[in-house]
């Protein structure tokens, strides 16, 4: 068996050391050995226990997976995923896995799951809205007796709700079917929508101090999806406010996972610096940091003391 192998396999299944000891049934610490080449020989058993976890014949632990060709773990029933994520989507993934323990492989399995719940979510939400609109309507015309004004009115509104509640049936949960109209648009769907609007309205009910919706202001949308970012303050102090040490995670020349436990601790923030730092290329290193003095001098020549 590769020791070297274990790890590879591992990573391409997007499985942490704890992810394969729960699944295998093999310790954590065993299988750290195994991939430090402390332990050059493991038993039969485990080795099969490693196999049958990543779903993967035990001879293939003899040697790293191939990343040209796909056709062996589609035998198995894996699929790639051809999909690229920004880097604060990329964060977000480890800080979830940090704060909730649920790993980046369960976040993407499940994504569709908390998609769906979310979808109708938002739509149950817009219905409730409109049971309201369409009971305060019937109410306003009750109390109009025949007032044209209010009649008019009533009737746009009911025009409103009619075209909400057929944006709603057809599971339209960006109503993007009420925008196709520009001179008649509900709302701009650059800047907002029904869904977006649900995910900030959850996330502020839930009190979901760690949810950050517009980071950097733009007051638009990335597509039809709110702009966010999650645990931005737990990443900083991570990163120990450190600009290269952030890049190094934002970039994943480094991911939270990987940082050793010991270092986490609050005062090990230097170490915990410099090993971050210790990940990223060192020309690139080099680039970064002589940005880095650049802008201090440039904030000094102010009367700034601090970057």
């Amino acid at each position: 068996m590769s020791y070297t192998a274990l790890k590879q396999w591992r990573h391409l299944k997007n499985f942490s050391q704890d992810d394969l000891a729960h699944v295998s049934g093999t310790s954590k610490k065993a299988i750290a050995r195994i991939e430090t080449g402390a332990t050059r020989k493991p038993n039969a058993k485990t080795i099969e226990r490693l196999a049958r976890a990543l779903k993967i014949k035990p001879a293939e632990l003899g040697e790293a997976p191939s990343t040209d060709s796909g056709d062996s773990l589609r035998a198995y029933g894996y699929r790639p995923l051809k999909v690229l994520v920004a880097p604060d989507a990329a964060l977000a993934f480890q800080a979830v896995e940090y704060l909730y323990g649920i790993s980046v492989a369960d976040q993407v399995q499940m994504a569709p799951l908390f998609a769906t719940l979310l979808a109708l979510g938002s739509l149950e939400a817009r219905r409730k809205k409109l049971d309201a609109i369409q009971s305060a309507t019937s109410e306003l015309l009750s109390l109009a007796k025949g007032h044209l004004t209010f009649v008019d009115e009533a009737s746009t509104i009911e025009m409103g709700a009619d075209n909400e509640a057929r944006s709603i049936k057809t599971g339209d949960i960006f109503a993007s079917k009420l925008t196709e109209d520009f001179s008649n648009r509900a709302f701009d769907p650059a800047k907002t929508n029904p869904f977006a609007e649900y995910l900030e309205d959850l996330a502020r009910d839930l009190n979901a101090l760690d949810v950050d919706f517009d980071p950097d202001g733009f007051g638009e949308l990335d597509g039809d999806m709110p702009r966010y970012r999650i645990a931005e303050e737990l990443i900083d102090d991570i990163a120990g406010s450190d600009g290269v040490a952030l890049h190094a995670l934002r970039q994943g020349y480094a991911s939270i996972r990987d940082i050793p436990e010991e270092l986490l601790a609050e005062d090990k923030k230097e170490a915990r610096i410099s090993w971050l730092i210790a990940r990223v290329p060192a020309e690139e290193r080099e680039r970064l940091e002589a940005q880095v003095a650049e802008m201090r001098r440039i904030f000094e020549g102010v009367g700034l003391s601090e970057l």
